[in-house]
């Protein structure tokens, strides 16, 4: 309730000084204020602060009807209807524009322009001119002029007043804190009117009529609705229409039928429609702009976002054909190379050394007894017998350069480049030996037990021609070695000197 007794005094000051600035100014025509800023105050305090708005204009209009008219009975509804048409229009308005900034699109200017000023200035001079009518007894003939009069009065106070009221809160941040531009806009503005101001003076256009110079004033409308400051620009539309009337007045002087003065400020009010429809029509189109700006960054970081998905995606889908790549070359069970992927190796190996004059040689071996082997301790240790005796030939030949692959059950394969016959069967001999010595645990390398057993393995060496067109001639050759050392006793290394093609 304090809240709003402060408001109601505060707005009822303000909108009584609006009144006085109505009078004080001059802008009189038969007793008739032609322009009436307190429809203005009216307006948005009721759009600002709603019942205590209405209050405090209400108020501040019973005052005037005291003190200027005398307080005749009808001019008691007078104040009361200038409100309630103010809340009427300023509903309607909100409900056509929700969001309330009528700078916000060219749409929320023109509603506020026609619906909310419009409609409140338009039905209180109906209104207010019929009840002036029927107390004062005018001529029913002149009640048209009465209601345009009236109309024009309170909509140039509205269109002058009403969106810097509006914009005050931001008009002190963009005045103190871009200074510069209000500078530069504030003496464009003053420049125009000094230039109106020597043209009426000098009277060359007295010809055209005293309003004619006012033409000038529609190139810095249009210069100043290009600006980006809303609340700047009314300021400077107010002062502008402040001034450029005031001149009208001083200079056409104030009859009892001041033409000049009723055509300037239809003029202006329409140059000011105009300008404040461009000015919103600008705004909206930079809102655009970044709304398209703002959608195109994020369109972009969508579209960076989804092709680091899609190359994640490549890239595991990569990963799975590597994955498959290397399953289909490599053994399972001992994750050496197997007999599908012997070919390709040996091709590109034979190549190599074709072309360096290199020696190549091949050792094939085979477990003595492995089937002995998994019927006495299983299949279990079996598979692990055959993952230890791979471990054995990784170990024994060179990473990278000798080719360990595993043929099948417990047949191996060595392929050696850059090896004579002769070091192949030393290197065959070292392998043959480190099996033979090695105890293998009986139920694979992660049982308790603690019983070991030893194997042998028989194995075959050949040197190859790089000139053969396969490396299964060359398996061949060594199958058939290795079949002499499991002939004549096994657990021992044959090289197959037939073989050999120097």
């Amino acid at each position: 309730m304090e809240k709003l007794f402060w408001r109601s005094c505060y707005i009822f000051i303000f909108t009584l000084l609006a009144i006085l600035s109505a009078y004080e100014i001059g802008y009189t025509i038969n007793n008739v204020v032609s322009i009436w800023p307190a429809a203005a105050v009216t307006y948005w305090a009721i759009r600002r602060y709603g019942l205590s708005g209405f209050i405090g204009t209400v108020l501040a209009s019973y005052i005037h009807s005291i003190a200027w008219l005398g307080l005749p009975l009808f001019n008691f509804f007078i104040p009361i209807i200038g409100s309630l048409s103010a809340w009427a229009a300023v509903l309607v308005e909100r409900h056509l524009n929700p969001r309330g900034d009528i700078f916000a699109s060219s749409r929320s200017m023109l509603v506020f322009l026609t619906v909310g000023i419009g409609l409140f200035s338009l039905s209180f001079a109906i209104i207010g001119n019929t009840v002036v009518t029927l107390q004062f007894g005018i001529p029913w003939s002149v009640y048209g002029i009465g209601v345009w009069n009236w109309f024009l009065g309170d909509y140039t106070g509205c269109i002058m007043l009403a969106p810097l009221l509006l914009m005050l809160q931001l008009s002190y941040k963009q005045i103190i804190i871009e200074w510069r531009s209000a500078l530069t806009e504030l003496a464009l503005s003053l420049l125009l009117l000094s230039i109106i101001f020597l043209v009426i003076s000098s009277g060359i256009m007295k010809n055209y009529g005293d309003f004619s110079p006012m033409f000038l004033a529609l190139p810095g409308a249009i210069f100043l609705s290009s600006r980006a400051a809303s609340a700047r620009i009314c300021l400077c539309f107010f002062l502008f229409m402040i001034s450029a009337l005031m001149m009208t007045t001083i200079i056409g002087g104030n009859n009892e039928d001041n033409i000049a003065l009723r055509t300037v400020q239809l003029y202006l009010t329409i140059v000011l429609i105009c300008a404040l429809i461009l000015h919103s029509m600008r705004i909206e189109r930079y809102d655009l702009i970044d709304k398209l700006a703002n959608e195109r960054e994020q369109l972009e970081m969508r579209v960076k976002e989804r092709t680091a998905e899609l190359a994640q995606q490549v890239l595991e889908k990569e990963d799975i054909v590597l994955q498959m790549e290397v399953l289909s070359r490599t053994d399972p069970l001992t994750g050496l190379y197997n007999r599908r992927y012997l070919g390709e190796l040996a091709s590109h190996d034979f190549k190599r050394c074709q072309r360096n004059n290199e020696q190549v040689s091949l050792c094939m071996l085979d477990i003595d007894f492995f089937k002995k082997v998994n019927d006495m301790h299983g299949h279990i240790t079996g598979d692990s017998v055959l993952k230890e005796v791979a471990q054995i030939l990784l170990t024994e030949t060179r990473k990278n350069i000798d080719r360990v692959v595993r043929l099948g059950g417990e047949e191996f394969a060595i392929l050696m480049p850059q090896t004579s016959l002769k070091l192949a069967k030393k290197v065959s001999e070292r392998i043959r030996h480190k099996v033979a010595t090695h105890h293998f645990k009986i139920g694979g390398v992660d049982s308790i037990n603690v019983d070991f057993l030893t194997v042998t393995i028989s194995i075959g060496v050949v040197q190859c021609s790089t000139m053969q067109s396969t490396i299964y001639t060359a398996i061949d050759s060594a199958d058939k070695a290795l079949y002499k050392a499991k002939h004549q006793g096994r657990n021992r290394v044959i090289c197959d000197e037939l073989s050999y093609i120097a």
